[in-house]
């Protein structure tokens, strides 16, 4: 599956309403216009941000506005994109929404790339972990966690974006929003290995994360209805996080 994504001006950013549909408010706007014959399923124009309303969309904006004052936000639900397959005709679309004034950007975003899978060899954990040793090799993990919340055990709290984990690992502790969207399970070692790296806690082989004390949860890039919608996962992780917190992004595109 591809998508273009496009964002409008500000004043033509549509806010989910009654069975009016964001591609029915777009061609009402004659945003749309000259991509009719390229996109026949109008049904197909969607918000970026489909996971949030719009009290949690002002919250975000109150937040980075408290945050810097001078930051100009844009409106989120100016932000849409247009499922599509495969077709010679994408990229016509892509320059027919360029040429458009009242769109700011577009751009056409291919699937995404494909994740590496992690497995060990029949040695001790601890003995993967030269991350964690003192600096050139490491990080220098020991001499945080002599120090208050070094361990993480303090109020930063972390939200791992990706495709899939495990939840009933003996080693780990994170927990599944109520958005955390669709788990996809061929993706889970993965996710298991990144966590591992961040918050494993000791089981008795001397391995262990290098926070391993502190809150994480996770969110899916296969959002609720099991589509892939990789900024739609940040916003929404960004609903669970304050200023100091971590938004780790394990995930990437084909293009751009």
């Amino acid at each position: 599956m591809f998508s273009i994504v496009f964002k409008t001006k500000d004043e033509l950013a549509f806010a989910p309403m009654g069975s009016v549909s964001p591609g029915e408010f777009l061609l009402r706007k004659n945003v749309l216009t000259g991509i009719e014959k390229f996109c026949k399923d109008l049904s197909s124009v969607k918000n970026l941000f489909p996971s949030i309303n719009k009290s949690q969309a002002d919250q975000l904006v109150e937040k980075a506005r408290s945050n810097n004052p001078g930051y100009p936000i844009p409106d989120l639900f100016s932000y849409y994109f247009i499922e599509c397959d495969f077709d010679d005709d994408n990229e016509k679309t892509v320059e027919v929404l360029r040429n458009n004034s009242s769109i700011e950007w577009a751009y056409l975003e291919r699937n995404s790339s494909i994740v590496p899978h992690f497995h060990t060899k029949a040695k001790p954990l601890a003995s993967y972990q030269g991350y964690l040793a003192d600096a050139p090799l490491g990080i220098g993990a020991g001499y945080a966690w002599e120090k208050k919340g070094g361990k993480g055990d303090a109020t930063v709290k972390f939200v791992d974006v990706e495709k899939g984990w495990l939840f009933d690992h003996e080693s780990l502790d994170f927990e599944k929003t109520p958005d955390s969207g669709f788990i996809n399970e061929a993706y889970s070692d993965h996710g298991v290995a990144v966590m591992g790296i961040i918050m494993m806690k000791d089981g008795g082989s001397g391995a262990r994360g290098i926070t391993p004390m502190v809150k994480g949860s996770v969110m899916s890039v296969y959002r609720g209805d099991g589509k892939l919608n990789t900024p739609d996962a940040i916003v929404s992780a960004l609903t669970y996080l304050d200023a100091g917190d971590i938004l780790l992004l394990e995930t990437q595109v084909v293009n751009p």
